[in-house]
C-alpha cells in the first residue's frame, strides 16, 4: 500500500509537468487550521470502560495545525499537495476505588500529528472537478498512566497510507468571490507500533512490544469561501473541514485501542495562495 500510494502520486505530478507547451500555473502559500480531534483511542485514554468504580474528568483541547500548500496546473489537469502538522495534549484526572483502597487516577498524553494530502484532479466542467487523492498521516504519542499501584509509560507510532476518489464544486458567487465544496472517500492502511513499560509492586518491570496493520474507511468534506485579489495574484480562503475514519478489527495488543473505533477531525482553516505562470 505504501509503495502504490507513493508511485501513484509521483506519476500524477509527472503527467502534469510532462504536458506539451502551454501555460503552467503554480500556486503556493500557507495554511492555518484550528481543529478539534476525537481520536480513535479516546475511550482507552479516558478509561471509559474501566471495570472499577471511579469519578474522573477527561480533556483534549483543540489546537492549531499549520503548513504549506502547493498546486501545479496545466490545461484541465491539476496536482496539489497540502502538508500540515501540529501537536495535541490530552489528560485525565480522577479517583477510583478497587477494594480495599481508593487511588488517584492520572493519564497524560502528548501527540504529534502530521498530515499530507496529494490530489490529482481533472476539470470536466467549469464548476466541476473529479479527483483522486493520496493521504499520509503520522501520529507519534507518549502516554504516562498512574493507576492504583501501577505506573506505565506507553509510546505508540502510527504511519497511515490512504487513497480515494472525490469531486469538487467551484461556484462563482459574485465577482472574485467563490464557494468551494470538496467531498471524497478514503481507504487507509494503518501501520501501528506500540511499546509499553509497566512498573508495579513488588518491583515488577514488564516491557511489552506489539505491532499491527489496521484497515480503515472514511471520508473528507471541505466547504470554503475564496476571494481572488487580482492585483497581487493572491487567493484568500476561509473554510471548514471534517474528516471521519472508522477502524476495522485490529487484533493483538492494539485491539483495545482501535478496533471498531471512529476517529473524527474537524475545524476552521484559513489560507493564502499566490499564483504565477511559467
Amino acid at each position: 500500500m505504501k509503495r502504490i500510494a507513493i508511485l501513484a502520486a509521483a506519476a500524477a505530478i509527472t503527467a502534469v509537468l510532462a504536458r506539451p507547451a502551454g501555460a503552467v500555473n503554480i500556486s503556493a502559500g500557507p495554511v492555518l487550521w484550528f481543529a478539534w480531534w476525537d481520536p480513535a483511542f479516546e475511550d482507552s485514554l479516558s478509561m471509559e470502560n474501566a471495570n472499577y468504580p471511579s469519578v474522573k474528568t477527561y480533556r483534549m483541547d483543540p489546537d492549531f495545525m499549520y503548513g504549506p500548500s502547493i498546486s501545479i496546473g496545466a490545461g484541465n489537469w491539476n496536482v496539489s499537495a497540502v502538508f500540515i502538522m501540529g501537536g495535541y495534549h490530552a489528560s485525565l484526572r480522577g479517583i477510583g476505588y478497587m477494594s480495599p483502597q481508593f487511588s488517584p487516577l492520572y493519564n497524560s498524553q502528548d501527540i504529534d500529528k502530521y498530515d499530507l494530502d496529494v490530489t490529482a484532479s481533472y476539470t470536466i466542467h467549469p464548476v466541476v472537478k473529479v479527483f483522486w487523492g493520496f493521504k499520509y498521516q503520522r501520529y507519534a504519542w507518549a502516554t504516562q498512566t498512574s493507576l492504583f499501584t501501577l505506573l506505565s509509560f506507553d509510546d505508540m507510532l502510527m504511519n497511515n497510507y490512504g487513497t480515494g476518489p472525490g469531486v469538487s464544486l467551484n461556484l462563482n458567487l459574485a465577482g472574485s468571490l467563490y464557494l468551494l465544496l470538496n467531498v471524497s472517500a478514503l481507504y487507509m492502511a494503518n501501520y501501528t507500533e506500540r511499546e509499553t513499560l509497566m512498573f508495579g509492586p513488588p518491583s515488577t518491570f514488564i516491557p511489552i512490544q506489539s505491532e499491527a496493520v489496521v484497515h480503515s474507511f472514511g471520508g473528507n468534506a471541505v466547504l470554503s469561501l475564496a476571494y481572488y485579489i487580482d492585483p497581487i495574484n493572491t487567493t484568500l480562503a476561509l473554510g471548514f473541514r471534517y474528516q471521519y475514519i472508522r477502524f476495522l478489527k485490529a487484533g493483538g495488543d492494539i485491539d483495545d485501542l482501535l478496533s471498531n473505533e471512529r476517529d473524527q477531525f474537524y475545524g476552521i482553516f484559513v489560507s493564502a495562495t499566490y499564483t504565477f505562470e511559467l
